[in-house]
């Protein structure tokens, strides 16, 4: 499906009806084609320092690790990640600490 015809899809779905992932890719399709061949393609974007150190990983034969996030949305971002880190047998998700539940200072 060409960019323009799932742009089209995605705002004719209602922006309050896409899920987290479709309202990314919509975001970052808008972007793109604003920034035209000044960035790589949307594809390629959250993918260098993200699935292909994973690929580089299970290469080297780790079999075990733990892919955190600072944030839960992190994964929406690249959905990619999550099924390949997941496909290697990875555990990914969000790394949860004491401030993330917690603003500091607030903490009664």
């Amino acid at each position: 499906m060409k960019t323009q015809d799932y742009i089209d899809k995605l705002i004719k779905k209602g922006i309050d009806n896409l899920n987290k992932v479709e309202l990314i890719e919509l975001n970052k399709m808008l972007l793109k084609s604003q920034l035209k061949d000044s960035t790589t393609p949307t594809q390629n974007w959250a993918k260098t320092n993200t699935v292909d150190v994973l690929y580089d990983m299970k290469k080297s034969d780790i079999e075990n690790a733990w892919i955190g996030f600072d944030y839960i949305e992190a994964g929406y971002v690249s959905p990619t990640l999550v099924d390949n880190a997941q496909k290697y047998g990875y555990l990914v998700g969000p790394y949860d600490s004491y401030h993330s539940i917690h603003k500091p200072g607030e903490e009664k």
